[in-house]
């Protein structure tokens, strides 16, 4: 049997999410060095861009780990900590992901969809 392809989350864009009971969008940004940055924003994709990045200590940071198509990472931020576990499929056009917060114990999932980003990616 062959071993499966390597997956890795695009790098090129921002991977968003609306939570269902709250009028806020989910955002992840992820990087080729397996750095993960997230926030909530009611922002639009391009807005979020504009200001979203490792160098901002207030948001949700951390290393993402990939096991076949399988993601897992945890974010800390100034409020705590939020586990995340998930699958990336071949294309990595979304990522459905499973949350627990440490911060709440509150348990999700949501799909995040993935919008290209003009200049995400580049070097």
């Amino acid at each position: 049997m062959d071993p499966l392809p390597p997956v890795t989350p695009r790098c090129d864009g921002l991977y968003v999410a609306q939570w269902p009971e709250q009028d806020s969008f989910s955002y992840l940004r992820f990087y080729p060095d397996c750095w993960v940055t997230h926030v909530s924003s009611v922002g639009t994709p391009e807005q979020v861009a504009r200001w979203i990045g490792r160098k901002r200590r207030d948001l949700g940071q951390g290393r993402y780990v990939m096991a076949g198509y399988e993601i897992l990472f945890c974010l800390v931020s100034p409020r705590g900590r939020v586990d995340y576990t998930g699958v990336v499929p071949p294309d990595a056009a979304l990522i459905e992901l499973n949350s627990h917060s440490l911060i709440n114990q509150h348990r999700g999932t949501a799909v995040h969809d993935f919008v290209p980003i003009a200049g995400f990616g580049v070097p």
